[in-house]
């Protein structure tokens, strides 16, 4: 990884060379231009420049022939936010650009660092260029443009027109709240299990799974396109039998984008072309069934997809079902497909009926049995006669020895000198014919490639809609409308991902509700009891609803939001060398500074990485911070439960909690939410449930009590602590009688008065 690799090739025969064969640099492939057929993921290579406003920025994918323009203001998280978004591999910039931001770049994202100084483009590349209106975005897609043409030494013909992109076309997910929110991988595995890419992910192309998780890491703000999607999402669930019917001539369909970048590039092998063949024609079957559908959305679609009868009527002709992996395997096209091609495939095929048979005449001739016609590169054709049978060959066989082997002679004679030169002949030209064949054929899709390019980009959203009609029938979501009044309004909401791992365990269902007057909900119970899931859970049906998906609910009406701000989770930045809490602030700040009225903050915590009242204080003032200056849609959840009553004096801010079910004092998690604050705690009880020793829990308990008697004077809410049983009430309680001796009750009974009843 992060190395660059020279391909080198003869550029004439060797058997024609004077001195040394002639070789080129015919192509530098650099980690954000490998072209890996395989993977379904987007390989972006990206090209940034600097100037005293703005960061501009455009990347692109060699393998797709997809390019992207945008700007982004200038501040270094959200440079770094952006290329994080991208999963870049390396970045292109000039050789002025500056060793700070890179060295700010390279800390925080692994990628290889190239230079361009050149933005000036050829002439045939200048119609990839008609949507660029602004000057410093024109520089920097040339400079990357520049960067490939240099690198890669081919025509970039393939290149679809660069789509200038506008980040406040978005809902904004900045890299960490991505992280945190396990879109496209989970936290602890990093893998793609569990995530919500995982849960939306029914589809069955490459392009699809990669237009996916572009709308997962940029779902749209645009209320027409959103109601677009869920038209069309909607109109598949309607017409379940078409669905399963387009999807089921979708397995047919390879990576068209990545075949045509190859077909573009001139490296297409010919199964490649029999790829391209198979997906055509089941393109062409589910074009039929779309055609047959009658909604506005979906004609639109299919008015995108030209039919492709022509190329796979030309590629049915031509290429043979059973064509090589590489071109100079032979039999790549079908008989048939070209007259003197076939006179030489019958002069070849001819030829060596005439060796077999030539064998079993000379075998007559001369009364050798065992006499064997073969062939090698560096002798042709031979006669091979063994060594127990050399007594027998005699002069006037004609026979010229060429060999001696361990077993043997091996001898040429002029009939077979002849055949040989019109063999040999005929499969060189043969060879020499099917490349250039392969090349004409090669030529002529290329005039198709805007038209599969445009079918492969339909085929990709179609895939995707598919996907998200089958996710939505099987877990039962419901189709969300949108509101202009900044209110969040949703009845039994589910966590996506984890109503859906819970499997047969039921999920507790919560309502969601910040109306017009309420700007921050404050969340308050136990660990474990569901606060933070419940935050994960609005972020999760937000960024759903507004890639056009349904979501999991009895009903939702939402608001649209510009961004997303997490700040849930905890850990030390080690490699920068900052602590868990000064990460925390580094965060905090960054959303209270990026946030607007149409934002979504998640604050899980806030405070806890440092001393209790300097942690309480901090959240408090950011409570009044966001009631009074930003007014944003914000979750806040805490243990300073003394910080609850700061509703007394914000109209704007309600407090809900977590149920906790008391019996006898023990603690069961309802995982429901209920309105007002909770002030008690249950750490104690939480460390019983992961199974601490009980001694330790004992004296956790009396410290508690001494702790709280010291301190609750001074705070504005007095915080209820739950008790436990004491140490014997507990191990009565986790016996077995019916298992138990007279004398292991004794046993017991003696050990608990020994310990003094604690």
């Amino acid at each position: 990884a992060g190395h660059k690799v020279g391909i080198v090739e003869q550029m004439e025969d060797p058997s024609s060379a004077k001195g040394i064969v002639k070789r080129e640099i015919i192509q530098i492939v650099t980690p954000g231009s490998i072209v890996d057929f395989e993977d379904s993921d987007n390989n972006f290579i990206t090209a940034v420049d600097a100037y005293a406003d703005a960061f501009t920025v455009s990347y692109a994918d060699v393998s797709t022939g997809d390019i992207f323009v945008t700007t982004l203001p200038r501040e270094d998280t959200s440079l770094v936010s952006y290329l994080n978004g991208l999963n870049t591999r390396e970045i292109v910039v000039s050789p002025q650009f500056s060793d700070k931001l890179l060295g700010v770049i390279k800390t925080n994202i692994n990628l290889v660092i190239s230079f361009e100084e050149n933005t000036k483009i050829d002439e045939e590349y200048e119609d990839l260029f008609s949507d660029v209106k602004d000057e410093r975005e024109y520089l920097i897609a040339a400079r990357l443009v520049s960067y490939l043409t240099r690198t890669k030494k081919r025509q970039l013909s393939y290149f679809k027109a660069i789509t200038v992109t506008k980040p406040q076309s978005f809902l904004q997910i900045d890299a960490f709240s991505r992280l945190n929110l396990e879109l496209t991988r989970t936290i602890r595995n990093e893998t793609k299990y569990g995530s919500l890419f995982w849960l939306l992910d029914e589809t069955t192309t490459a392009m699809g799974r990669r237009k996916l998780k572009d709308f997962i890491i940029r779902p749209s703000r645009d209320y027409d396109e959103i109601i677009r999607r869920q038209n069309i999402v909607n109109t598949f669930i309607v017409n379940f039998v078409t669905r399963a019917e387009v999807k089921e001539h979708f397995v047919s369909i390879y990576d068209l984008e990545r075949i045509v970048a190859r077909i573009s590039f001139g490296s297409a092998n010919p199964r490649d072309l029999l790829r391209l063949k198979t997906s055509l024609q089941a393109l062409e079957k589910a074009r039929n069934l779309l055609g047959k559908i009658r909604e506005p959305e979906i004609s639109e679609l299919y008015d995108k997809l030209a039919s492709n009868i022509p190329l796979i009527t030309l590629l049915e002709k031509a290429i043979s079902e059973d064509a090589p992996l590489q071109i100079t395997g032979g039999e790549i096209f079908k008989y048939g497909y070209y007259e003197a091609l076939d006179e030489l495939i019958d002069l070849a095929h001819g030829g060596k009926k005439w060796i077999s048979a030539f064998e079993e005449k000379e075998r007559v001739r001369t009364g050798i049995k065992n006499l064997k016609i073969g062939y090698n590169r560096v002798f042709g054709y031979y006669i091979e006669v063994s060594n127990s049978n050399l007594d027998q060959v005699k002069d006037e066989f004609g026979y010229i020895r060429k060999q001696t082997t361990k077993n043997g002679e091996r001898f040429i004679n002029e009939a077979l000198k002849e055949q040989e030169t019109l063999i040999l002949s005929a499969e060189e030209r043969r060879q020499q014919l099917e490349r250039e064949l392969f090349g004409a054929l090669l030529n002529e899709l290329k005039k198709s490639t805007r038209l599969l390019q445009q079918s492969a980009d339909v085929v990709s959203e179609i895939d995707v809609f598919i996907s998200l009609a089958e996710v939505a029938v099987a877990n039962n979501y419901v189709r969300p409308i949108f509101n202009d009044a900044r209110v969040v309004d949703i009845k039994e909401a589910r966590h996506p991902v984890l109503s859906k791992l819970l499997k047969d365990h039921a999920f507790v269902a919560n309502d969601i509700e910040l109306d017009e007057a309420t700007d921050i909900v404050i969340i308050t119970g136990p660990n474990m009891g569901g606060k933070s899931t419940l935050m994960r859970q609005l972020a999760l049906i937000v960024i759903m609803a507004q890639i056009g998906s349904f979501v999991p609910a009895k009903s939702a009406n939402l608001m649209i939001f510009d961004q997303i701000f997490t700040r849930i989770g905890a850990s030390d930045d080690l490699i920068s060398g900052q602590s868990t809490f000064m990460v925390e602030m580094i965060e905090a700040n960054y959303a209270l500074r990026k946030a607007t009225p149409n934002s979504l903050l998640l604050f899980d915590e806030i405070g806890r990485g440092t001393s209790t009242y300097d942690g309480m204080a901090l959240a408090y003032a950011m409570l009044e911070y966001i009631a009074n200056k930003l007014k944003v849609k914000t979750l806040f959840s805490t243990h300073y439960h003394e910080i609850t009553a700061i509703d007394e004096h914000y109209p704007n801010i309600k407090n809900i909690h977590v149920e906790v079910k008391e019996v006898e004092n023990n603690v069961t998690f309802l995982y429901k939410i209920k309105p007002g604050p909770m002030n008690k705690s249950y750490g104690i009880n939480v460390a019983r449930l992961a199974g601490l020793p009980l001694e330790i829990l004992s004296n956790a308990q009396e410290h508690l009590q001494t702790f709280v008697a010291n301190n609750s004077g001074g705070n504005p809410t007095k915080t209820e602590y739950v008790p436990l049983k004491p140490l014997w009430y507990q191990q009565l309680e986790n016996l077995n009688i019916d298992e138990m001796t007279p004398l292991d009750a004794l046993i017991l009974l003696k050990k608990i008065k020994d310990e003094g009843f604690k």
